[in-house]
C-alpha cells in the first residue's frame, strides 16, 4: 500500500484476506499520518543495486528528497529498531553513491509493529558514517571467512 501510495497508484488487495487487509490499512493509516508531516518525493523504490567496489548487492526502499533533502527511508515490520538495520541503511547509502551517484543526507527507518497494529516508530539517523564502517567491517570479515575455508 505504501509503495502504491508513492507510486500514484492503487493497491490490489485480491490475493488477501480480510485479516491481512485490516491489519496493512492499519499500518498504512500510520504511514499517512506520518507522511502528512513531510514533503517526499520518492526518485525511485525497491531497485535491487550491485556494488562491484564493495561486492555486495541489496535493495533500498525508499531513496527520496525529504523536505527537499536528499535522503534515504527504509520500511521495517518488526517489534523494534535493531542495530543491524542501521548498518543495512549504511549498506543501502553505499549502494546509492556507487550505482546511482545519489548522496542521501538524511536516513531513516519507518517501523511498523508485528505485534500491535497501533505500533509505529519513525527513527532519524543523524549520521551514516559510524554504521557504514560497522558494515564495511562484517563486510571484510564475511569475504575473511570466505577465503578461509
Amino acid at each position: 500500500m505504501i509503495e502504491c501510495d508513492l507510486k500514484g497508484k492503487e493497491p490490489d488487495t485480491s490475493d488477501y484476506s480480510k485479516n491481512q487487509i485490516g491489519d496493512a490499512e492499519t499500518c498504512f493509516l500510520k504511514y499517512l499520518d506520518w507522511k502528512s508531516q513531510y514533503d517526499i518525493e520518492p526518485l525511485w523504490l525497491e531497485e535491487p543495486m550491485v556494488s562491484e567496489k564493495h561486492r555486495y548487492g541489496g535493495t533500498p526502499d525508499i531513496p527520496c528528497r525529504l523536505n527537499g533533502i536528499p535522503a534515504l527511508l527504509d520500511i521495517k515490520t518488526s517489534d523494534g529498531i535493531y542495530k543491524e538495520y542501521l548498518y543495512q541503511v549504511a549498506g543501502y547509502d553505499r549502494l546509492l553513491r556507487e550505482v546511482r551517484d545519489f548522496h542521501p543526507e538524511a536516513w531513516g527507518i519507518i517501523r511498523f509493529g508485528k505485534k500491535s497494529r497501533e505500533d509505529f516508530e519513525f527513527k532519524r539517523i543523524s549520521s551514516i558514517e559510524p554504521y557504514w564502517n560497522v558494515f564495511e567491517c562484517l563486510l571484510n570479515l564475511y569475504y575473511a571467512i570466505q577465503e578461509a575455508k
